[in-house]
């Protein structure tokens, strides 16, 4: 199976404090998939290398070992940027993400399998539903998994949450999508 997580997440405190740590821990435990592409998204206009340095900049590292893993692990980092609204931005990303899945197929020692996106939205409500909408028609995979993860309060109230709800429920199977309520 071919992993691709794709984070939508501003690029700043929740990413470098919360979201990569844990993938990191993840992976230094090994128990995360390969081969793996992990895919950040964001509207901030940021370097490659600058964006590894922020995700990596909260990552504990206390031996040589650890420094060796968070290298690997970071090789399998990368960034796009584009907006949430916008349908060649995803288009763009369709085509890094189709990349690097190549690229990672070519040097990985497992043949084939099914595809697998999980797409984690770490984002202000108000772009859930253009998110969600240009994840399912630029980057949903037919013929394997894919995963929609909702981070956050989901809406400002009943009203706006159902509204949210409806506009999932018209892009994405009810198997698919998975809430995620932080507390802090």
């Amino acid at each position: 199976m071919r992993h691709f997580y794709i984070f939508f997440s501003k690029t700043g405190d929740l990413a470098k404090k919360k979201t990569y740590p844990a993938l990191f821990g993840l992976y230094r435990n090994k128990l995360l998939p390969e081969p793996l592409q992990i895919v950040g998204y964001a509207r901030s206009n940021i370097q490659l290398d600058d964006f590894k340095k922020r995700i990596s900049s909260k990552l504990k590292v206390e031996s040589d070992q650890d420094k060796s893993t968070l290298k690997n692990f970071l090789e399998f980092c990368t960034y796009v940027k584009g907006d949430y609204e916008n349908p060649e931005a995803y288009k763009n990303l369709s085509q890094k993400v189709e990349q690097l899945e190549a690229d990672a197929l070519k040097t990985s020692s497992k043949e084939g399998g099914q595809k697998c996106r999980i797409f984690y939205m770490a984002l202000p409500p108000s772009v859930f539903a253009p998110a969600a909408t240009g994840c399912q028609e630029h980057l949903y995979v037919k013929d394997g998994i894919n995963r929609l993860v909702v981070e956050k309060p989901f809406g400002r109230d009943l009203d706006s949450s159902k509204e949210l709800s409806k506009a999932l429920a018209s892009h994405w199977k009810e198997e698919e999508v998975k809430f995620i309520l932080k507390f802090n």
